[in-house]
């Protein structure tokens, strides 16, 4: 749900939907949300990027037109709809409607509230982070460019953040286009996090394999190597009973506007063309070994925090 009712200036918040086709040829990234700046100005807008194309498009609208629920996750900006059930699009770019189905959620429980635990209850938090469903079913189509594209049978990912500002670093990776098995799904984060004077390196990772959900973060007490060169990130994460390997092989993006204390001046490198290698141990034996493509990567600013952090 929105969470910036009671914010005026320096806040962000925005609701990430990846699409991918059944057969591998189209990706999608839609990206609604909302931007006050500073001064108190502020807009809504729709970003969109075409990952297989290596496209992105930037949809302003006046905040007027940002409407919201607040009793269920459910906004409007435009002519354009946005729920976990369905988006409907009707921009310059992309038209059409898409159903979700069988959401796999992160768990809410009364202390671990969602994606970031404990983190969610710190009102100073630069920036938050929640994962909506790691995995779910897509139905419907969207007009592009003049073709009509079917998502039917596709697959589809879903989180949102929302604060002030993205950290000054951080690697997020996310793939559920798996060769040979068609109900994984993993995800990765790891970022510089502001704390009071000081920071620390955040991070949380998980896998999904069918209705059992495997979940790795800073505050549950999982362990996490971190290794990043020009070409792969690799990231492993572990606790006293699972580990997961994934390495996510960089391919070429294109570049989204980022959230700079409310202001989206900034940019990051979005890919949907990386590949991931997902190995998962339960109890020290390999249980699964998978490939996977359209997977989303994004490597921002001075990494070398995150890994001097870690050591």
């Amino acid at each position: 749900m929105y969470q910036g009712s009671s914010k005026t200036k320096s806040y962000f918040e925005g609701w990430y939907f990846k699409l991918v086709a059944k057969d591998g040829k189209h990706a999608f990234a839609i990206i609604p949300g909302i931007s006050m700046q500073e001064d108190g100005s502020k807009h809504a807008f729709i970003q969109i990027l075409d990952g297989k194309n290596l496209k992105a498009y930037y949809e302003h609208f006046d905040f007027e037109e940002f409407i919201f629920s607040k009793e269920i996750f459910q906004i409007s900006i435009g002519q354009n709809q946005f729920s976990d059930q369905t988006i409907i699009l009707d921009t310059p770019h992309l038209k059409g409607k898409i159903e979700f189905g069988g959401l796999h959620k992160w768990p809410a429980k009364l202390l671990y509230p969602g994606t970031m635990g404990w983190y969610s209850f710190m009102p100073f938090m630069e920036c938050y982070h929640e994962v909506i469903s790691m995995h779910h079913s897509l139905s419907g189509s969207l007009s592009y460019q003049g073709l009509e594209i079917s998502f039917e049978n596709g697959n589809g990912y879903m989180e949102k953040d929302w604060g002030k500002s993205f950290p000054k670093t951080w690697v997020w990776t996310q793939c559920n286009n798996f060769e040979n098995h068609e109900n994984v799904s993993a995800m990765v984060s790891v970022a510089d996090i502001p704390w009071l004077r000081n920071h620390f390196i955040g991070y949380l990772g998980a896998v999904q394999i069918g209705e059992k959900q495997y979940r790795f973060t800073t505050y549950n007490g999982s362990k996490m190597k971190l290794e990043i060169n020009n070409l792969e990130v690799r990231v492993e994460l572990s606790n006293s009973k699972y580990k997961m390997i994934l390495t996510a092989v960089q391919s070429p993006g294109a570049d989204l506007y980022s959230p700079i204390k409310g202001t989206m001046a900034g940019k990051v490198n979005e890919s949907l063309l990386a590949t991931q290698e997902l190995e998962f141990y339960i109890n020290g034996n390999r249980v699964l070994s998978a490939f996977g493509h359209s997977a989303g990567l994004e490597v921002a600013g001075p990494v070398e925090i995150l890994l001097d952090g870690l050591k």
